[in-house]
């Protein structure tokens, strides 16, 4: 359906007003914003027509209307302005990565945190998805007599520690030498893809007992499956204590328990690795338990290729200028961290 713009001009309006006092908007508040242009009876004949479109909803308690979930829709694809996210503001996320350059064990976590202060929104991220990168080095450390510790480095800097028990009679000398072999066998394959049988031939190379083999077969595998829902990050979901929407506590309970169930939210955010930046709206969503909220992903990458998302869930009524932009400028300065950490 097609709309003039003046209703356009004054659906934008409403729509504004309403993110931005969560309170319904009456016709006189809409008036201020046109005059002398439109006069008060033009202006309620209007916002008649945008209800009777299924745009506008009348609650029982108030004179004023509220935006319907496909004026949202509109709203995000034709209305909101741009410019969410002030300079400085601009500077302060490129500065932030600026600092986190080495910190990838903290990186995403601490970006999760601030997309949720720049947004005022619970935020979600999914950390980089081993299946979806290559291994960049194994090495084994010894620590003390019998046991040392095996790092395996991801092409995304992630990196997995375990500790192993090594036989008495080998030396360092063959543990380093293991990790180069080790190393220049595997770096470079998909570690979803690593055939762990070609360890064997390592392990032929140097005569020794197969439970050091088998120990660090154990570790490449132990990358590969990690516990469902302990990969994504959900920051800020104090934030929903600020929401009128859920000034009731049962509403509340029912908001936050959104983000109890990490296995749902780690299949939810992996889906968003398909896409790049998408808004769902309402129930757009395929996921029931979303219906009634608004969900905004956007990937971060290395080298062009998507690892990893970044999102925020929350009320239909956000500011959707902001949080797309602050994902946009995120989820780019986030990559291009990640990018420089990580060689090709």
């Amino acid at each position: 359906m097609s709309y003039d713009q003046r209703k356009l001009d004054i659906l934008k309006v409403i729509i504004d007003d309403y993110i931005e006092t969560a309170q319904p908007v009456g016709s006189r508040t809409v008036s201020r914003k046109f005059e002398p242009m439109l006069s008060s009876a033009t202006i309620r004949n209007e916002m008649a027509d945008l209800e009777e479109m299924g745009l506008l909803v009348q609650p029982h308690t108030s004179a004023g209307r509220v935006p319907a979930q496909s004026a949202f829709r509109i709203y995000v694809d034709q209305l909101m302005g741009d410019n969410a996210i002030t300079p400085d503001e601009k500077v302060g996320i490129t500065n932030f990565y600026m600092r986190h350059i080495g910190d990838m064990e903290n990186l995403i976590k601490s970006t999760a945190s601030l997309i949720s202060a720049l947004t005022n929104q619970p935020a979600v991220a999914l950390v980089p998805q081993l299946r979806r990168t290559t291994l960049k080095r194994l090495q084994i450390i010894p620590i003390i007599k019998g046991a040392a510790m095996v790092i395996i480095v991801t092409s995304t800097a992630r990196v997995k520690q375990t500790v192993i028990r090594v036989p008495d009679n080998v030396t360092d000398d063959v543990l380093n030498a293991i990790s180069t072999m080790m190393t220049a066998r595997f770096a470079g394959h998909s570690i979803a893809d690593i055939d762990v049988s070609r360890i064997g031939s390592v392990e032929d190379a140097y005569l020794m007992d197969s439970k050091l083999f088998a120990a660090i077969e154990e570790c490449i595998l132990d990358a590969l499956v990690l516990p469902d829902g302990s990969d994504v990050m959900v920051e800020g979901t104090t934030c929903a204590f600020n929401f009128p929407e859920y000034s009731e506590i049962e509403m509340l309970k029912g908001f936050l328990s959104t983000f109890d169930n990490r296995v749902r939210l780690q299949r939810l955010m992996t889906e968003a690795l398909r896409h790049e930046q998408c808004v769902v709206i309402g129930d757009e969503n395929q996921d029931e338990w979303l219906n009634d909220l608004s969900l905004i992903t956007a990937p971060y990458k290395v080298h062009g290729r998507s690892v990893g998302a970044i999102g925020v869930i929350g009320p239909m009524r956000m500011d959707y200028a902001r949080v797309t932009e602050s994902l946009d400028l995120i989820s780019s300065n986030l990559s291009n961290v990640m990018s420089l950490y990580v060689n090709e």
